[in-house]
């Protein structure tokens, strides 16, 4: 896990085996172009706009993922959770 953008051009082979090399954006709105290296073999991103700008960069459609932003289910539902406590 990295908190940068790392080359993702570079072999990925350990011990004989390829391994596959992922990047999960997290941004909303607009991401650095950085992130969208056409060296990935997966890219995931939150929404449909994020993917759109991948393609633009010039990812292919099979290298991407919409999964919605990645955050434990405890944070889903804040507004119903904040509104309950102000009910009680």
């Amino acid at each position: 896990i990295l908190q940068s953008a790392p080359r993702a051009t570079s072999s990925h082979v350990k011990g004989g085996k390829n391994i596959p090399f992922m990047t999960v954006v997290t941004d909303l709105g607009e991401a650095h172009p950085w992130w969208f290296n056409k060296g990935l073999d997966r890219l995931v991103v939150p929404t449909a706009t994020m993917k759109d700008q991948a393609v633009t960069l010039g990812l292919q459609e099979e290298q991407l993922a919409v999964c919605g932003l990645p955050v434990r289910q405890g944070f889903w539902n804040v507004e119903v959770a904040t509104a309950e406590r102000k009910r009680e």
